[in-house]
């Protein structure tokens, strides 16, 4: 089932009676095959009690914040801050420049470089965490209301 209709961002699978977790995963994985990376999440996990309690802190920081905030504003500058350092660490030696355009040059497209670029980042993050958070609680509803046995697989293109 396709959550929210944004494509390629969240599901939920039911796993199919007497069907081990190996087969299903492995179906889930076949459907996934052109997603670059994912991450499947057993609804059981969601009901222990400590993420339970986790996941509706983060429910209820979501819901009460937004893109313009700036608590979540600094989250993303930190995250895209750690994810360039680590492109520059592993960018290779012999195609760096003196000059120091090499650094340009492997951040393009990585970190936004005017005031529309950062707020098209911010409102692009804070909807697709918010559509995680919606995955995530809804799956643990279902799965509490109806005794489904789900798996919600969060997926990047």
């Amino acid at each position: 089932m396709r959550l929210l209709g944004l494509k390629h961002l969240a599901y939920i699978f039911e796993r199919p009676p007497r069907k081990p977790w190996n087969k299903t995963s492995k179906e889930i994985y076949l459907h996934c095959g052109t997603i670059n990376y994912y991450i499947t999440i057993p609804s059981w996990l969601l009901g222990q009690r400590v993420v339970k309690a986790e996941l509706r802190k983060f429910v209820e920081w979501i819901n009460g914040t937004g893109p313009q905030s700036e608590e979540f504003r600094s989250l993303v500058r930190k995250v895209l801050d750690t994810w360039a350092r680590a492109i520059l660490l592993k960018y290779p030696e012999d195609l760096k420049d003196p000059e120091g355009r090499w650094k340009r040059e492997a951040l393009k497209g990585v970190v936004p470089r005017g005031d529309l670029e950062w707020r098209e980042e911010f409102e692009e993050r804070y909807e697709n965490l918010k559509i995680v958070a919606t995955a995530l609680a809804k799956a643990l509803e279902l799965s509490d209301k109806y005794g489904y046995y789900l798996y919600v697989t969060l997926m990047g293109d």
